[in-house]
């Protein structure tokens, strides 16, 4: 029994008392991303083609259903939705909100564009949604407040009237 003793006494008395701190590495910020959905596909409004508003069909908000895809899971994120910005024009900013946080990196979401601010028929706008996970909010409004940290989808909208005849839309004049 004394030689078991004497056997286990050094691992007994071996151990290590860490007095510094241990630093955990920061996680690292990486920028969202805006895709279509399956239903903008159905719907007509995905990115990858220019959406036709039809107002003489009645007073309906243009839908825009996108899926962010933010890798940092566990944060919020900030939108903002523009229409016709043009560099100066702070009102085109139709809404902003927040995306909070689902612990899931793909978040559903539908952006709306209400009727009234679509009209008048037969003109071509730019729909466009900024996502970021802070915005500056400053004199750089629009941008985020770490370098690339934002995400950005842009949408061309035809507006027509079918039941008025204004369905001519030059592309060349949207904004």
């Amino acid at each position: 029994m004394r030689r078991g003793l004497m056997c286990l006494a050094p691992c007994l008395l071996m151990s290590c008392l860490v007095v510094d701190p241990v630093e955990v590495p920061e996680e690292v910020n990486l920028p969202p991303s805006i895709m279509s959905t399956s239903e903008a596909a159905m719907a007509g409004t995905s990115l990858d083609r220019i959406v036709v508003v039809d107002v003489g069909d009645g007073s309906q908000d243009l839908q825009l259903p996108v899926l962010v895809r933010d890798p940092n899971r566990e944060q919020d994120l900030e939108w903002q939705l523009w229409l016709d910005f043009t560099g100066t024009n702070l009102d085109a900013l139709v809404a902003s909100g927040t995306i909070e946080q689902t612990g899931q990196m793909d978040r559903p979401m539908t952006f709306t564009v209400p009727f009234d601010r679509l009209l008048p028929a037969e003109r071509c706008r730019r729909v466009e949604v900024l996502v970021t996970s802070r915005f500056d909010g400053g004199t750089n409004f629009r941008g985020p407040v770490e370098p690339l940290d934002i995400a950005q989808a842009v949408w061309w909208v035809r507006v027509i009237d079918s039941e008025a005849g204004l369905t001519n839309v030059s592309l060349e004049s949207c904004p």
